[in-house]
C-alpha cells in the first residue's frame, strides 16, 4: 500500500537549512522591532494618560468658574425665567466639556511633537 516513488522523493528531499548566524541576525532585528514598538506604545499611553488628566482638571476649573458666573450669567440672558436654570446648566456644561477637548487637544498636540 505504500507509495514507493513518492516515498523516495521525501527521504531524498534535504532542505537548504539558513547558517545560524543569519537566522539568529533575522531574529534579531524582529525582536528589536517589537521591543522598539512596546516603548513606542507605552509612550503613547503616557502622552494620553497626561492629556487626560489636564483635560479633565480644565474642565473641573472652567465647570467651577462657570458655576460661580451663573447667576450673573443668568441675569444676562433674556431667557424666561422657568428656563433660565436649564440655560445656565447647560451653559456651564457645554462650557466644561469645550474646555476639557480644548485642553486636551492642546496638551495632545504639544506633547506629541
Amino acid at each position: 500500500m505504500t507509495d514507493d516513488p513518492i516515498k523516495k522523493i521525501f527521504d531524498s528531499y534535504t532542505p537548504e537549512l539558513s547558517p545560524d548566524a543569519d537566522f539568529m541576525a533575522a531574529l534579531r532585528r524582529r525582536l528589536d522591532t517589537v521591543e522598539e514598538l512596546r516603548a513606542e506604545l507605552a509612550a503613547e499611553r503616557r502622552r494620553s494618560r497626561r492629556a487626560l488628566v489636564w483635560a479633565t482638571l480644565a474642565g473641573m476649573v472652567a465647570g467651577a468658574v462657570l458655576m460661580t458666573l451663573l447667576p450673573s450669567l443668568a441675569a444676562l440672558c433674556t431667557i424666561p425665567a422657568p428656563y433660565t436654570t436649564a440655560a445656565g446648566w447647560l451653559l456651564t456644561a457645554a462650557g466644561a466639556s469645550l474646555a476639557s477637548l480644548a485642553s486636551f487637544d492642546y496638551v495632545r498636540g504639544r506633547v506629541a511633537r
